[in-house]
């Protein structure tokens, strides 16, 4: 006897169940083919949970329905007999919880990244934890829907492990969020508001799909301003300020933790230029390692007074010196002026691609950076880059920073090459996890 299935079934090409087959969570819109059943589906929302079929009618997931995206489905589960109820997203964020226990040290899960979309399994949701605060991120019209109730579930998974969370702070001023049809907006979560206690029981366990005018609060209502939104980490021993209101993305970039601490161990008794310092974590951590002076650099002079602070805060100022300017007019200025004051670079810019269409001019971007660094250092000298654009492979990457080493008339050592610290897990058939690729060399 066949079961029937509570959820809308959308049928997809051979190309798009192939896709799904080899592991990958998206279906996009060019491979959808229709509703099974329209004419008894006539209602159907953004945000409703569905499942994805082949054309012969074989099971293939279900997941998030996205109706402005490209990526019009993001599934969630493959196991036909998953019921999306409590108990199921409890246990996602309980699995999440448990492998960054397990992955990271001690000391690094109060400064960690919690949730990761895709690679927990949660697809369109980022959270991260910054001592006592959580920074959420919703990219996905269905996550969002549902934000109020999964948020509670969340606070709860962590506070029945002991662990003391005030409050989750909302950074949804991201402009993919335009692609889901969803508003940008932040601000503190109101987990204490009426709201909150109906979206606890808007999910039915038969069939999972919230209305749109259940499970979350609308902007006015959704935000309680009454935390502070600093709060102080601590990552490899050091002290940092994290804004998470103001800062880049949730406040601070946890995925280069481990990559800061090879950094310490390369750069003692050097002389070092931590280009694109942002809130100063690479500088700090040279210097801490033993590096002879520091020179952080970026273009933006919130940065530098958020990297100053920090390194006031760690007792560092002695060591360093802050520059405000474009990176890429600087390291020219000093090549001009034939200064060589350094020994060792670090480059940690921005993505210089967020889709492919741009991925030629990115490489042009990468191959130019790093050409003015290999300049300026000395031979002997060494060379931190890496691109954090998931769009930019690793291939044309390392092929880019080749170009820019024969332009600069020098030769390059891999020592080592490095990835995203493991709580931003990496999925070997979703490469869009694999975002961050870090490299160390010596100029020969």
């Amino acid at each position: 006897m066949k079961v029937s299935r509570p959820y809308p079934s959308y049928v997809i090409s051979k190309k798009g169940a192939k896709w799904l087959m080899s592991g990958h969570p998206w279906v996009y819109e060019g491979e959808i083919l229709g509703l099974k059943d329209l004419e008894e589906r006539t209602e159907v929302e953004n945000g409703d949970l569905v499942d994805v079929i082949s054309e012969k009618g074989t099971y293939l997931g279900t997941g998030f329905l996205s109706l402005k995206s490209k990526i019009r489905i993001r599934l969630l589960s493959r196991n036909a007999n998953d019921l999306f109820d409590r108990d199921f997203w409890k246990r996602r964020f309980a699995y999440a919880w448990a492998y960054r226990k397990q992955v990271m040290s001690p000391d690094d899960l109060k400064a960690t990244r919690l949730i990761f979309g895709e690679a927990d399994q949660l697809p369109g949701l980022t959270v991260d934890r910054f001592n006592n605060i959580l920074v959420a991120q919703c990219l996905s019209y269905g996550m969002d829907r549902r934000k109020g109730f999964l948020y509670s579930l969340l606070l709860e998974v962590l506070r029945e492990d002991g662990q003391d969370i005030k409050g989750i702070y909302e950074r949804n001023d991201d402009e993919l969020r335009s692609k889901e049809g969803l508003a940008q907006g932040q601000g503190w979560f109101d987990e204490t508001a009426q709201g909150l206690a109906q979206a606890k029981a808007s999910v039915d366990p038969a069939e999972g799909n919230l209305s749109p005018k259940q499970g979350f609060l609308n902007a006015a209502e959704n935000f309680a301003p009454s935390l502070p939104t600093t709060t102080q980490i601590e990552e490899n021993g050091l002290r940092y300020w994290v804004d998470v209101a103001n800062g880049q993305k949730t406040g601070f970039f946890l995925d280069q933790k481990l990559n800061r601490r090879r950094v310490a161990d390369l750069a003692r008794g050097m002389e070092v230029l931590d280009c694109f310092t942002h809130t100063g974590a690479f500088a700090m951590n040279a210097l801490k390692g033993g590096a002879s002076h520091v020179s952080a650099l970026d273009i933006s002079e919130t940065a530098i007074v958020m990297a100053r602070k920090n390194a006031e805060l760690n007792g560092l100022l002695d060591g360093m010196d802050f520059i405000t300017a474009n990176a890429f007019d600087f390291l020219e200025e000093q090549v001009q002026s034939r200064r060589h004051p350094w020994n060792f670079i670090i480059l940690d810019p921005p993505a210089f691609t967020k889709s492919r269409q741009t991925v030629g001019n990115a490489g042009n971007g990468y191959r130019r950076i790093n050409e003015l660094a290999l300049r300026l250092l000395p031979r002997g000298g060494y060379l931190a880059t890496c691109t954090c654009s998931h769009f930019m492979p690793a291939e044309l990457f390392l092929k880019e920073v080749n170009k820019a080493a024969h332009d600069a008339g020098v030769h390059l050592k891999q020592i080592e090459a490095r990835q995203q610290a493991p709580d931003h897990p990496i999925l070997l058939d979703v490469p869009e996890t694999a975002y961050l690729k870090f490299f160390l060399f010596q100029a020969i």
